[in-house]
């Protein structure tokens, strides 16, 4: 199911009237204090890619929170889960790629849900940990 086709009945099932793709064919929605980017790969692949961004570090202390960062990944849930990666502006994120080659709503849906999941226990895992850097203000509405 393309990504243009996923986000009207995305829109539908969580009661979202306002959940529309912005010219690129993207959106963002946001479950409880989780936002998700939803990002369609180039023309031509039936994939999308999810984003979240659970917390911020300190750039200061970028290199030194590098390493745990990257070491938390949830490399346990196999190839093509959720990886946490760290971007330019110093924000925390975790990010999926969704190949929907002949997937029907449901099971999009379904793999969307889980990873709604693991952002947010990310963000509770991050706003707990012993590395004082990391904030989970990440300032979207």
């Amino acid at each position: 199911m393309p990504l243009s086709d996923f986000i009207p009945q995305l829109a539908s099932a969580l009661r979202l009237p306002a959940l529309v793709a912005d010219r690129d064919g993207a959106c963002a929605f946001r479950v409880g204090e989780v936002t998700v980017q939803l990002i369609p790969r180039p023309a031509g692949e039936d994939a999308f890619v999810a984003r979240a961004c659970p917390a911020h570090v300190d750039p200061v202390a970028r290199a030194a929170t590098l390493e745990p960062l990257l070491a938390a990944n949830f490399f346990g849930n196999g190839v093509g889960g959720p990886v946490l990666g760290l971007d330019a502006q110093d924000a925390v994120f975790l990010t999926q790629h969704f190949h929907a080659n002949g997937l029907g709503f449901e099971a999009l849906f379904t793999a969307l849900e889980r990873f709604v999941v693991h952002a947010a226990e990310c963000r509770g895992l991050l706003a707990h940990t012993a590395m004082p850097t990391l904030s989970t203000h990440h300032g979207y509405a």
